[in-house]
């Protein structure tokens, strides 16, 4: 019996104790450093982690940084959008006004633009104005009986509190403005930048109609 376990642990000891097998048997006197030992498995060291953390960090940085700057250029344009679209809506409306009107005080190249609108039964006498600090197209009206009536003087003394038309975004407006002579009706063109405040670049609009006589 004793016989039969010596040879089995003998059997055990060349199957698994040897280094007859290969490099990746076991002995149990291995040293240290031996092709007879497995290799050992080990993490990351102190400067990989580093550098993996580091490279991460700039990767984000960039990928921040790109996406940060497409939204702002994003929100910049939809609000150049924006207040084109307004002011494309204020020259709309001026048109309007101007096709069923006649020019006070003669021609002019220069703000203020005076005009009797003869659609109108009230506040028919009306002036725009271009205030350059703050960028604004302004507007102010008063009722006149009749196109004898609405004359410069009267539109100058009128104290009332002007409205804005396009505000805070005209810049450089250029007027033409020709009375009527029949049978030649006449013609006003007006042109202007819209432009915010923070804007890189202005946006050209311009509108030209004719008036009633």
């Amino acid at each position: 019996m004793q016989q039969k376990i010596k040879m089995k642990i003998s059997e055990i000891k060349r199957k698994y104790f040897t280094t007859e097998k290969a490099d990746f048997a076991i002995s149990l006197d291995c040293p240290p450093i031996s092709r007879a030992c497995p290799p050992m498995r080990r993490g990351f060291s102190l400067i990989e982690t580093l550098v993996a953390v580091f490279v991460f960090s700039l990767v984000v940085t960039l990928i921040s940084g790109a996406l940060s700057s497409f939204l702002k250029n994003y929100a910049d344009v939809k609000k150049s959008q924006r207040y084109l679209e307004d002011a494309q809506y204020a020259m709309n409306i001026l048109a309007k006004t101007l096709r069923s009107s006649s020019l006070v005080g003669g021609n002019t190249t220069t703000f203020p633009l005076d005009v009797f609108d003869y659609s109108q039964a009230t506040s028919n006498c009306i002036r725009y104005s271009y205030d350059g600090t703050n960028k604004k197209i302004q507007v102010k009206a008063f009722t006149a009986a009749d196109l004898a009536s609405c004359t410069t003087a009267a539109l100058t003394a009128n104290a009332a509190t002007p409205t804005d038309f396009i505000n805070n975004v005209a810049q450089a407006p250029a007027i033409s403005a020709i009375a009527s002579l029949p049978p030649v009706f006449g013609k006003i063109t007006l042109a202007l930048k819209i432009q915010a405040t923070g804007d890189g670049s202005s946006v050209p609009i311009q509108m030209s109609v004719s008036l009633r006589q």
